[in-house]
């Protein structure tokens, strides 16, 4: 009969319409994560990057250290060659 064909036919679109409804909220948590996943990547980017450039101070800066350590090393070696040279000449005296 027409009645229960269109009573079928509501049975249907209400079950229909309960799918997409459900199908729209999975899409909705599907899309939310991925913003939170972008978001995430984005921050741990910026945190690389970061870490990268202070990294990168920090080689800066042990290399004017190890420089220093250097220079001052060439100069304590200097200081006993003269020390060395001037207790030779008193040892002469």
């Amino acid at each position: 009969s027409k009645a229960s064909q269109l009573s079928n036919m509501q049975q249907k679109l209400t079950a229909a319409k309960k799918k997409v409804s459900e199908l729209d909220r999975s899409h909705a948590a599907q899309y939310a994560r991925a913003v939170l996943a972008e978001a995430r990547v984005a921050e741990l980017e910026e945190t690389l990057r970061s870490s990268r450039e202070i990294a990168s101070a920090e080689r800066a800066q042990y290399a004017a250290v190890e420089a220093d350590a250097n220079e001052t090393k060439a100069e304590l070696l200097s200081s006993m060659e003269l020390f060395k040279t001037l207790k030779e000449r008193l040892d002469k005296l």
